[in-house]
């Protein structure tokens, strides 16, 4: 049961490093590439808010498996 726990936590870390990676700065960083990105801005928002929620659920559950492992040991 350690095993499997060890493995499925180190799989969930990995997973919530790549999607930290993956989400945008809060800065816009050049300015003069505003207007061509005002027309994706819908679609931006949808995808930034699937990350922003998946960082979330992976998030708890590698708190929570990291406990149960913590009881368990």
């Amino acid at each position: 049961m350690q095993i499997f726990l060890s493995i499925t936590i180190g799989i969930i870390s990995i997973l919530l490093i790549g999607i930290v990676l993956l989400q945008p700065s809060k800065t816009d960083g050049f300015q003069g590439e505003a207007p061509a990105q005002g027309d994706n801005r819908y679609g931006k928002n949808k995808t930034e808010e699937l990350l922003k929620k998946m960082t979330i659920v992976l998030s708890v559950l590698f708190i929570v498996l990291t406990l149960l492992l913590a009881i368990i040991s």
